[in-house]
């Protein structure tokens, strides 16, 4: 073997958890997830289930893309979509809960009014409008 086939074979071939993790841009131990959970590509010596692990950079560029889950390793794609900062997003969502909330408060209040208003028109029509008979039935 020459030091060009030497270089070629370095430069598509990752070996070990660390280097194969950073061409990925996550730690170590979620590489090591995604081999054992989600088939990430990843090679070892033959009876060999705890001996270092090597993986081809094109393996792993084919199971990117064809993983549900691509848009996590592409971080350009994903930062133009989230919003500015997990703060930001977190307060707007605190500031929809809170909106929420008062539109609750005035909506049962209104039903509240409602429900009184009815109750004083039944009784109305029953000829029961004063507070002393509310309780009592009218009997023909």
């Amino acid at each position: 073997m020459n030091a060009s086939q030497g270089e070629i074979e370095t430069s598509y071939l990752l070996s070990g958890w660390k280097r194969i993790s950073n061409y990925l841009g996550k730690s170590v131990r979620t590489v090591q997830r995604y081999g054992r959970d989600l088939g990430l590509p990843t090679r070892r010596p033959a009876g060999r289930p705890r001996s270092s692990v090597a993986a081809t950079k094109a393996d792993i560029d084919a199971w990117v893309a064809a993983s549900p889950m691509r848009e996590s390793f592409q971080p350009t794609a994903a930062a133009a979509r989230s919003p500015a900062s997990p703060i930001a997003a977190i307060e707007s969502r605190v500031a929809e809960i809170r909106r929420l909330g008062n539109e609750m408060l005035a909506l049962r209040s209104e039903m509240t009014e409602s429900v009184l208003l009815l109750r004083n028109n039944i009784r109305g029509l029953h000829g029961n409008n004063t507070p002393a008979n509310a309780g009592k039935r009218h009997v023909n």
